[in-house]
């Protein structure tokens, strides 16, 4: 899990509970990293290739949570044409890791008025269409 969202205190009170939830006993296994220094930016290929390093030296990922994809998209505004940069450099992330990659997005309150299953951000159909 990659937290950019509630701190690593919050991340590791809720992963416990969904392990606990799931009774997944003392042997699951379950990494995270909260707001690291510096910030990760998905628009920064140096970053992804670290991200993608510090993945694959963890035994056993299958799946990459990344919360919430709007605070790590670096200087590229989410609702943006270059919100493509982003997405390509998490296919590389994704090809490199071997892992699915789950992005969690929040979309703005105007997004959710407008329809409740499609939201209006530029890189929602690219979401949607990973």
């Amino acid at each position: 899990w990659i937290d950019y969202d509630n701190g690593k205190r919050t991340t590791g009170i809720r992963a416990a509970a969904a392990l606990a939830g799931v009774n997944a006993g003392q042997d699951a296994k379950f990494w995270y990293m909260s707001e690291t220094t510096p910030w990760l930016e998905l628009d920064k290929a140096d970053h992804v290739l670290r991200l993608a390093a510090t993945i694959a030296s963890v035994p056993d990922v299958k799946i990459v949570f990344i919360d919430a994809l709007g605070l790590v998209t670096g200087d590229v505004d989410e609702n943006s044409p270059d919100m493509s940069k982003v997405m390509r450099n998490i296919k590389t992330l994704r090809d490199f890791t071997g892992c699915a990659i789950h992005l969690i997005h929040h979309p703005h309150k105007a997004s959710r008025e407008q329809d409740a299953h499609i939201f209006n951000a530029a890189g929602n159909a690219k979401i949607t269409n990973f």
